[in-house]
């Protein structure tokens, strides 16, 4: 995946947290989906699947977290990046919520054409190590 405009999408991310209404922050989910679209359009992502790897990147991307790395095994692991305590709340409560699993699960679904249903956690001991780790 190309790299985004990290700055202009930061700026966007600060913008959208501090908007007061529901307007401003549908500008700025919908500035850094079109990047995040943008980017993954000059990468190696299938054109079908580029809208929902789309919206499960900014929904993460809007919690200030952002994917480091991924490693597959046995199950798949995403390594991610919290630089505040908000963005790790933030993330916990997209995996807490079910969006994160109902995100994946549609993107593995669509991936190999079979119905499948994906369970994305986080242990309290691992958001625990996080919260209190020093930076």
């Amino acid at each position: 995946m190309k790299s985004l405009s990290q700055s202009s999408v930061e700026q966007s991310v600060e913008a959208y947290r501090q908007s007061l209404t529901e307007t401003d922050r549908m500008y700025h989910r919908d500035y850094v989906k079109t990047e995040i679209k943008s980017a993954l359009n000059q990468g190696n992502v299938s054109p079908r699947m580029i809208p929902l790897v789309a919206e499960m990147l900014t929904e993460i991307t809007l919690t200030g977290t952002r994917i480091d790395h991924t490693a597959v095994a046995n199950s798949i692991m995403v390594c991610c990046i919290c630089k505040a305590v908000e963005a790790l709340c933030g993330l916990k409560q997209l995996i807490d919520s079910g969006k994160m699993a109902n995100h994946f699960s549609l993107i593995m679904s669509y991936h190999i054409s079979e119905q499948i249903t994906a369970s994305v956690s986080l242990s309290e001991e691992d958001f625990n190590k996080c919260l209190h780790a020093k930076g």
